[in-house]
């Protein structure tokens, strides 16, 4: 009866065969299609991405394009009551003081009109200049450095302050110079400074020059006032001596001639004569 309890060797395999666990199944990868047929071998084409949406273009936006150029447009998703305006931007102010103080809050206690980066001056479109930068300020005004927005020119822009005196006195300058310009040198061969355009913004004169490089004085204040070559000097004295020649055929008398008001050209050596205080 002992047969009963006996194992073949095969048995045994067997049942030791059956306990082996099977291998596990491996998972696939996300963003991995299944294979099955050669049709899943095909490339899939414009699939639209999860979670963006379409610019004006009909392209997708990148996040980073979502993040820069179009910001505006993802706060406002984030939030439908945010609203922007360009005015809003920090302006940085050129001018000292910068307390308003007169002519409804736009000039200073100087009667200098508070002037701002990316402000504008002008109204209409013959007359509208971006602000950049600040070149001067003096007892006459300030001069800033700005674009012509119709022509894209720089100029340099001298807004006078808001005071019958310097207003009158500018305008008499105005005069000088339109007469200069047009009448005795109308094409810019004298040396004499160009007036582009002159116009009035805010109770502010504004003259509008061309935009020359520094002055002679400063020039001469690099050279740690060693002073100049005589051929440097014999060049400047033929061109300011041209140009009081025709002041002289104007019947005009240059009052306040001196280094300060000795313009330099960026191509040196020519220099424009003109009086900014």
């Amino acid at each position: 009866m002992s047969y009963l309890h006996s194992q073949s060797p095969a048995s045994h395999y067997y049942q030791e065969a059956m306990a082996v666990d099977p291998p596990p199944q491996r998972r696939r990868a996300s963003g991995f299609r299944r294979v099955r047929t050669a049709q899943d071998l095909q490339p899939r084409l414009d699939v639209p991405p999860t979670g963006r949406r379409m610019g004006p273009d009909g392209v997708y936006l990148t996040p980073l394009r979502q993040l820069t150029t179009n910001i505006l447009e993802t706060y406002h998703i984030c939030n439908p009551h945010f609203r922007y305006e360009s005015t809003d931007n920090p302006r940085r102010v050129l001018t000292k003081p910068s307390k308003p103080a007169h002519n409804d809050g736009f000039d200073n206690d100087d009667y200098d009109y508070i002037l701002y980066v990316n402000d504008w001056l002008g109204a209409d479109d013959s007359h509208k200049y971006l602000i950049l930068d600040i070149l001067g300020q003096g007892t006459f005004g300030q001069v800033v450095k700005c674009q012509n927005m119709k022509t894209h020119e720089i100029v340099a822009v001298k807004v006078v302050k808001n005071k019958p005196a310097y207003f009158n006195q500018s305008m008499m300058e105005v005069t000088i110079l339109e007469m200069l310009n047009k009448t005795w040198d109308p094409n810019d061969e004298h040396h004499i400074l160009r007036l582009r355009d002159s116009f009035i913004h805010r109770n502010h004169l504004c003259l509008v020059f061309e935009l020359l490089s520094s002055n002679l004085y400063e020039l001469i204040k690099q050279n740690q006032f060693q002073g100049l070559s005589t051929q440097l000097v014999k060049v400047f004295m033929a061109q300011l001596l041209d140009a009081m020649t025709v002041l002289k055929d104007a019947r005009l008398i240059h009052c306040d001639l001196k280094p300060e008001n000795i313009l330099l050209k960026s191509c040196a050596p020519f220099m424009a004569n003109s009086d900014t205080d």
